[in-house]
């Protein structure tokens, strides 16, 4: 396999010519060859193709002070056009910390499915937050999911807190959480 072009130790760009460079296709990547002593072309392995992106957003107030996950209301379905795509998950979350001179540790779960009973995909810590009530913040959550299927696939969020003591909302103040869908394959 051959190296990565920016690994230690390789010899540098002006070092290579036309005698040792094959003629590039579009999506090659520049490697060096350790066996060989030559600069080749490799396929690009990574990334792919869009095939589809769907948009979604909620901006219905939501509150909670429960320590399990609730549904936010921010949902997007896409159905995959083949077995080997995969999804990229970009959300950005609008939440207030509502309880006063309460700290508020929010936990946001993107799921597969419902969030009552889909398959959990991410999970992220908020933060912690100390003081008084009103703080505003965002938060992304970005994910790739591999779904193997070509039916209807809908992702949701959920969020929750440490204890009921502390209560956490969502598109409060006419604010708005999205959530973009993409295929790649």
């Amino acid at each position: 396999m051959p190296n990565s072009f920016t690994t230690k130790g390789q010899p540098s760009l002006d070092q290579i010519t036309d005698t040792n460079v094959a003629n590039p296709a579009n999506s090659d990547v520049l490697t060096y060859q350790a066996s060989s002593g030559l600069w080749v072309n490799q396929p690009l392995s990574i990334g792919g193709i869009v095939k589809q992106v769907v948009f979604s957003s909620t901006n219905a107030p939501f509150t909670t002070n429960q320590p399990t996950p609730q549904d936010i209301g921010l949902l997007g379905t896409i159905t995959p056009s083949s077995l080997t795509s995969r999804i990229v998950i970009l959300v950005q979350l609008s939440l207030t910390k509502i309880t006063n001179n309460i700290y508020a540790a929010p936990t946001a779960k993107l799921f597969r499915g419902s969030v009552s009973t889909g398959t959990q995909i991410n999970i992220i810590n908020l933060m912690t937050i100390n003081g008084g009530q009103g703080w505003a913040f965002c938060f992304p959550m970005n994910s790739v999911d591999s779904p193997n299927t070509t039916s209807p696939q809908t992702y949701t969020v959920g969020i929750q807190v440490a204890s009921n003591l502390e209560t956490i909302g969502a598109q409060r103040n006419n604010s708005t959480s999205t959530m973009i869908l993409m295929e790649i394959d």
